[in-house]
């Protein structure tokens, strides 16, 4: 065979190396079971671990979520905000088992506390519990103190979650709100819907025109009734002895109910009647009139007739007289037939020496209508039937206890008020009127200090209604 100049020959194949084939077939041999079952165990192992560890740290998670929201740090936020970040007052007001009163619930309530918080934030803080082992917290709007609410509960051990919760709700607030109403004898105030008897009544104010007037007639009468502790100004009706509705003036600064202004006028009818029976009774007295022309003027038969008919004249003979003008004043219509009113005059007599004597008439008259449509005078009195008598009422408390109460004349010079039994260590004081500002600050103002025999001088200076305190002070030792 040819070989040329670039042959090389070729190595002959090495035969197999013994050691790498005995690596190779080492290497990829079958593993044994053991080694299967190890790592399959090891790889289990490894995920029970995983598993195991989310099976704990899940659990664990929700119990340190469970026990941060229990803790009252957070529970007491929760509970604000539930309760006061939008308040349902109403809710809030059952909550706080505040009871109805006889003339306001929780609407009057709810309208209060809106228009208080309006425009202003509420806020709490932690205060002091005691020793009861539960948590405290004082909520404010602005800076008044409304409220309070508190938690209860907690845990036995450290390790357990404590379960904080809603315990007791309390809301401040003074019902500062009253309501004065002028009234008639017989009429009847009601407020918020509920009829006021006479013990609210604190003054009462009469004429003497009582005495002069036949039986189921009055003179000028009013009274005047009042009522405290209200949250918001009541509704106030009034209606007469028919239960007819009245119509009343209302002033929101006095926060009073007055009635009506009723102007009454002398028709000229009338005037014309009184007018002539007081001329009458000026000419006869001077004799210048009959008993026939005084009769003609008077009620039949009647006292007034009978007691100006015997007096005495004035005077039997005279030069001339002179009536001056009549003025009139005090005006009262009684009934569509009696009026009464008051009417002066002069009645200037000329003696026969020139000399003019002159006698006065100042007069209040009754005027009864007659069937045929005259006004004929049936009494008359020098007395001023238009002065006022005006009593007011006076009530005397030890703590909630009434001692008595009772009315008195305005003008009184002196006065007996009730005796009180003194608590021991203490020494009485007086009787003090007691005042309490809208956060329910009380203030005690001494306006009476009786003698041993509990009595009281008074001074120029009209009384007012009032209730009045037994004030008792530390005794000295």
């Amino acid at each position: 065979m040819y070989k040329g100049k670039y042959y090389q020959p070729q190595e002959p194949p090495k035969a197999p190396n013994q050691e790498t084939e005995q690596k190779k077939k080492k290497f990829f041999r079958k593993p044994r079971i053991s080694t299967i079952i190890f790592y399959a165990f090891y790889i289990l192992l490894i995920v029970a671990f995983f598993v195991g560890t989310r099976k704990i740290t899940v659990p664990l998670k929700d119990w340190l979520i469970r026990y941060e929201a229990s803790q009252p740090e957070k529970k007491c936020e929760e509970v604000f905000e539930a309760l006061f970040s939008d308040p349902d007052w109403e809710q809030l007001y059952s909550l706080a088992g505040i009871e109805d009163t006889a003339y306001e619930g929780s609407e009057a309530f709810v309208t209060y506390m809106e228009a208080k918080a309006s425009g202003k934030e509420i806020t709490y803080v932690e205060t002091s519990a005691g020793l009861s082992g539960d948590h405290k917290y004082i909520v404010k709007l602005g800076g008044e103190k409304i409220g309070t609410f508190t938690l209860t509960g907690g845990a036995e051990s450290q390790t357990e979650i404590p379960e904080w919760e809603l315990g007791k709700v309390e809301l401040f607030f003074t019902r500062t709100e009253s309501v004065l109403v002028e009234k008639l004898p017989g009429y009847t105030v009601s407020v918020n819907g509920v009829a006021l008897d006479d013990s609210y009544t604190i003054r009462t104010v009469t004429t003497g025109a009582e005495k002069y007037l036949p039986e189921g007639l009055h003179g000028y009468r009013l009274e005047v009734q009042t009522i405290s502790g209200f949250l918001i100004p009541p509704e106030v009706t009034v209606t007469d002895e028919n239960g007819n509705s009245v119509a009343m003036n209302y002033d929101a600064e006095s926060k009073s109910y007055t009635l009506p202004q009723v102007t009454m006028e002398m028709t000229e009818n009338e005037q014309s009647f009184v007018q002539n029976t007081l001329e009458t009774f000026a000419k006869y007295m001077i004799k210048a009139a009959s008993k026939k022309d005084l009769a003609r003027c008077c009620v039949p038969n009647s006292e007034v007739y009978n007691t100006i008919s015997t007096i005495d004249r004035w005077m039997q003979d005279y030069r001339g007289y002179h009536l001056s003008d009549i003025v009139y004043s005090n005006f009262y219509r009684y009934s569509d037939t009696l009026f009464s009113v008051r009417a002066a005059m002069t009645n200037s007599v000329t003696r026969n020496d020139g000399t003019v004597k002159d006698y006065e008439m100042d007069y209040t008259l009754f005027f009864t209508l007659d069937s045929n449509g005259n006004w004929l005078l049936s009494d008359m009195t020098q007395v001023d039937i238009s002065q006022q008598t005006e009593q007011v009422r006076l009530t005397f408390l030890n703590g909630e206890t009434v001692l008595d109460t009772f009315f008195v004349d305005t003008t009184s010079k002196t006065l007996t008020l009730p005796s009180v039994t003194v608590p021991e260590g203490k020494v009485f004081s007086g009787w003090a009127l007691q005042k309490k500002d809208s956060n329910g600050k009380i203030t005690m103002t001494i306006v009476f200090k009786p003698d041993e025999t509990n009595t009281v001088i008074l001074s120029d200076a009209k009384l007012e209604p009032m209730t009045l305190y037994a004030l008792f002070e530390k005794g000295e030792a």
